[in-house]
């Protein structure tokens, strides 16, 4: 064990102005070779909080960024001075160029990030490893004074790219904790991917013949639970299918939305698959009207339609119904008229059955506030779901802005493995 820890993040670069938008960094300079501060949103692109890793940096400790695709532009800084947050709840953080390889990265660019911070004197380290069962199955595995945990990862291919298990590192030991209570290690990583880029990388020209053509809609996404606290989701296409599962500590449903995002990413870059996801069997997009709400008030927003397919969801006219029973994945946007600069506050919510049971803070994006929610669970037939906002600010009133949406999708269980 090292005395030291890291924190792997997705971050996507950024060459514009303050403020950061949601999973993106910046700097002073607009670029990476004159900063001597950058900017980070508090989670990165894949809604990983950062929080508590940017409120331990200090002097000495390291940034590293790695374009992603593109390893060989890249850039350490040392961290000068511990790292402030925004009003925004974005952080800035200090720094010097300590090294560097390749040239600057455009804008938009999606990044691999590492922080690595000294440890806390005392403080015992997690390590992470992923062992292989056999070519097709790995264990994921934390090790620390208070126990020992692990989750699987099938394939029934062998991969072609490792570098995607990295991913598995962060929530193996948000599982870790959540079965050991008393762990309050820190992560250390201690596997590195074997996969390396070719030494040559062969023309466009030549290459294009051995590239197979996207299939558009050929892979499907499934989650297999043992419920309360085994879950799983899998990928199938032509081309294999690949899954993973995960014992939680507490009982709950996983966020379906984020499982479906991982599984596939993760699909993609370990069987080398350009196939899209087909959409699901039932999906439903609603949109919302304008409203003014007051302070001190969470308001339903009325909606002015919906979009519906399939058979697990209706539209009524003013909300949507669950026709089925069934697990369902949420998600939500909504916009206000007046920015956090001018005073906008508040929280979105979702309501099932008039009650609120999910909420969100409203943050800024692109100098707009905007609100973001996601729930995964299972729904009655006969349940309601509608977009909800809540005026926490000191503004007697708050305009919702029209084109709000609550997109909703049931997903098939399948029976564990």
């Amino acid at each position: 064990m090292s005395d030291t820890q890291q924190l792997v993040a997705q971050y996507t670069w950024s060459s514009g102005t303050a403020p950061v938008s949601a999973g993106t960094f910046q700097s002073d300079s607009r670029n990476w070779s004159g900063a001597t501060e950058l900017y980070f949103s508090n989670a990165d692109s894949q809604s990983q909080d950062l929080t508590n890793t940017f409120a331990a940096l200090a002097l000495d400790d390291t940034v590293r960024a790695e374009q992603g695709g593109n390893p060989g532009n890249w850039r350490v800084w040392r961290v000068t001075a511990a790292a402030a947050q925004e009003a925004d709840l974005s952080w800035s953080v200090p720094v010097e160029s300590l090294a560097n390889g390749g040239t600057n990265v455009s804008n938009n660019q999606a990044c691999h990030v590492v922080f690595t911070l000294a440890l806390t004197p005392q403080q015992s380290l997690a390590d992470w490893t992923m062992e292989p069962a056999d070519p097709t199955h790995w264990f994921s595995v934390i090790v620390c004074p208070h126990g020992i945990t692990r989750s699987g990862v099938w394939l029934n291919q062998p991969i072609q790219d490792d570098r995607n298990f990295e991913e598995q590192a962060d929530p193996a030991f948000a599982n870790h904790q959540a079965l050991y209570p008393d762990c309050d290690c820190a992560l250390n990583i201690v596997w590195t991917p074997s996969y390396v880029l070719p030494a040559e990388i062969e023309p466009v020209e030549a290459a294009a013949e051995d590239v197979e053509p996207q299939a558009a809609g050929s892979a499907t996404f499934s989650i297999w639970a043992s419920y309360p606290k085994l879950y799983g989701g899998r990928v199938t296409c032509s081309h294999g299918w690949a899954q993973s599962g995960v014992w939680q500590g507490t009982i709950g449903w996983p966020d379906l939305l984020a499982v479906q995002a991982e599984t596939y990413r993760n699909h993609q870059r370990l069987f080398g698959c350009g196939d899209t996801l087909a959409a699901p069997d039932t999906t439903a997009v609603l949109t919302c009207n304008a409203v003014s709400v007051a302070r001190g008030v969470i308001q339903p927003v009325p909606e002015n339609g919906a979009v519906v397919t399939g058979t697990g969801l209706s539209w009524n006219g003013s909300r949507l119904v669950v026709q089925q029973l069934g697990v369902y994945g949420i998600s939500a946007r909504l916009t206000l008229s007046r920015s956090i600069a001018q005073g906008a506050a508040g929280y979105v919510h979702l309501l099932i059955q008039g009650q609120s049971f999910a909420r969100a803070p409203i943050l800024e994006e692109g100098g707009q506030a905007v609100g973001r929610i996601s729930w995964s669970g299972q729904l009655a037939a006969g349940f309601t779901l509608r977009l909800g906002f809540e005026n926490s600010s000191a503004l007697a009133y708050q305009d919702v802005l029209a084109g709000s949406t609550l997109n909703a999708t049931s997903v098939t269980v399948l029976t564990p493995p």
